[in-house]
């Protein structure tokens, strides 16, 4: 009966990480989906014609992604900069969230969700719900306010949703001041002829704009194109436009040259250096210039920046690097969890009979005199049934470090000192074994004098000493030098590949050497579990 409940709970519990598995493998494939689709966001709400049709398809957009009670939107009135509730879905809720955002305007933390320009979670005056608040702003000036209402204790909303919730709003915010420009330009456009009129629609143009002669100089630039390089107009006129193209870019000029001869008009991606030497992705699009002739005298450029789009291209990108990491981690640990409590069951006799065994042998050795005959045999089978006994007891630790790898976590954490775990390892025999095999190999150690301690499991920590040796000695077939070094550090900042990282103090462990290296392709799956290069046998 034991076994049999022991068997129905750990049935429930691989039924419950299934679960968990498929509720985040779903929110993933939600948010790749979310991601993928935001690279035409701002291409299609661009093309609409009105703030309303602007706002519904953004909404669209959040209700994908985030499931609130109400949505509302608060536009800036150009006329007085006040805000006015421009949209609210469903209706039922204007009046309710109007109120809501006059409580906050007059509390002040309105002024400071606009100043945060990021998702921010507030109570409403009762205390009873919870309202999101983000800025809609673009590079240029804030243009409104999203309010969405949640549902009740429905609070919980993943960091993924809420960054792709800033760039749904950025790219709204941008159509929305598109539009503006656009409208003004529809507005003027029977003046265009006087030059004046010229000059503002040319100043107004939201992607950056180039005039360049024949050869491809920069005779003109608008203010967009000036913020977009970070050059002053008189830096910028005057230049080649290829000028500002990044090494890998100025190709582009040449070969689409003809093509511009040919059709009048080419495009394509490229890469430009600011001035403070950053690279921008921008999207260009190049129209040519005739005379009364027929013949080419210039053309004009339009330069959009495409950074936002790239970023959700490369956050997509992750999003489905990590999925497939935590699909294969999850795998392997469902396979190394079962053959652990398999083997577990199998080395129970393995590891208590031979203990029962020498207490009888111990019982007997008791009774026999010395000169027995049947003492030498009784001692030689205690020797065996010890070696059979401490042959279990790896096998055992080995099992261990299987339901380790299942479970994700260390089983055993205490206070440890990694300059002390570093000393036993270089009197250790394995360490010995190892400068018997390498002599070529030089091991030199800088250890912190005040190294902290930390909490983790000795034993774990003696092995990747060890293997990291080992691996270091291995990659120096013609010798070489291995350095251990320990420092302390304080972590204030995110550490570029790894997910999260905590402020706070740090004891660092480096083992170095002068070996060949290891290659890019095998450095991403260095953290993958029984990956290895060697060969079998």
């Amino acid at each position: 009966m034991g076994n049999k409940r022991q068997a129905e709970s750990h049935i429930q519990h691989l039924e419950e990480r299934l679960q968990h598995l498929e509720e985040v493998n779903r929110f993933t494939l939600d948010t790749l989906e979310m991601a993928a689709s935001l690279g035409d966001f701002q291409t299609s709400i661009n093309k609409l014609q009105e703030p309303s049709l602007i706002l519904d398809e953004t909404r669209s957009r959040i209700e994908r992604l985030i499931h609130f009670q109400a949505l509302a939107f608060f536009l800036v009135d150009e006329a007085d900069n006040a805000f006015f509730l421009a949209s609210c879905k469903p209706k039922h809720y204007s009046l309710y969230l109007k109120n809501e955002v006059e409580f906050l305007i007059h509390n002040q933390t309105f002024a400071w969700a606009l100043r945060e320009k990021r998702p921010v979670i507030i109570s409403t005056g009762d205390y009873k719900k919870q309202i999101v608040l983000h800025v809609m702003t673009t590079s240029s000036r804030v243009r409104g306010m999203f309010a969405g209402l949640l549902q009740r204790g429905k609070t919980n909303i993943p960091d993924a949703a809420l960054s792709l919730l800033s760039i749904v709003l950025l790219n709204s915010s941008n159509a929305l001041e598109s539009f503006e420009l656009y409208k003004m330009i529809r507005e003027i456009n029977k003046n265009l002829e006087k030059k004046e009129n010229y000059r503002t629609l040319f100043e107004a143009a939201p992607d950056g704009v180039e005039a360049l002669d024949v050869r491809g100089n920069i005779v003109d630039c608008n203010k967009t194109d000036q913020l977009l390089l970070g050059y002053s107009h008189a830096e910028i006129v005057g230049n080649h436009t290829t000028a500002f193209f990044s090494e890998t870019s100025r190709p582009f000029f040449e070969k689409k040259s003809q093509t511009l001869r040919d059709t009048g008009y080419v495009e394509g991606e490229i890469e430009l250096v600011r001035s403070d030497g950053s690279i921008i992705p921008v999207w260009r699009k190049e129209k040519a210039i005739y005379d009364e002739n027929g013949s080419l005298v210039g053309s004009v450029i339009y330069n959009r920046d495409i950074s936002f789009r790239k970023h959700a291209e490369e956050q997509k990108r992750k999003l489905e690097a990590q999925l497939q990491r935590a699909q294969k981690m999850e795998a392997i640990g469902t396979l190394a969890g079962g053959v652990a409590h398999d083997l577990n069951n199998i080395l129970a006799g393995l590891v208590s009979y031979p203990e029962l065994m020498n207490m009888e042998i111990d019982e007997m050795l008791g009774k026999v005199g010395e000169e027995n005959p049947l003492r030498g045999p009784l001692l030689k089978m205690k020797k065996s049934v010890g070696t059979i006994q401490k042959s279990g007891e790896k096998a055992a630790t080995i099992v261990q470090d299987l339901l380790t790898l299942a479970r994700r976590g260390v089983a055993v954490t205490e206070v440890a000192n990694l300059n002390d775990i570093i000393s036993e390892y270089l009197k250790s025999p394995e360490h010995e074994k190892l400068r018997l095999y390498h002599p070529e190999i030089d091991v030199k150690t800088n250890l912190e004098a005040d190294l902290l301690n930390i909490s983790g499991s000795p034993a774990h920590l003696s092995k990747i000493v060890m293997n990291l040796v080992s691996n270091a000695a291995e990659a120096m077939p013609e010798g070489g030098e291995i350095s251990i070094s320990t420092e302390n550090r304080y972590i204030d900042r995110p550490i570029i590949g790894y997910d999260h990282v905590e402020e706070g103090d740090y004891s660092v462990l480096r083992v170095c050497d002068t070996g060949v290296g290891i290659s890019k392709k095998d450095r991403e799956r260095i953290f993958e579990p029984f990956y290895t290069k060697k060969v079998m046998g």
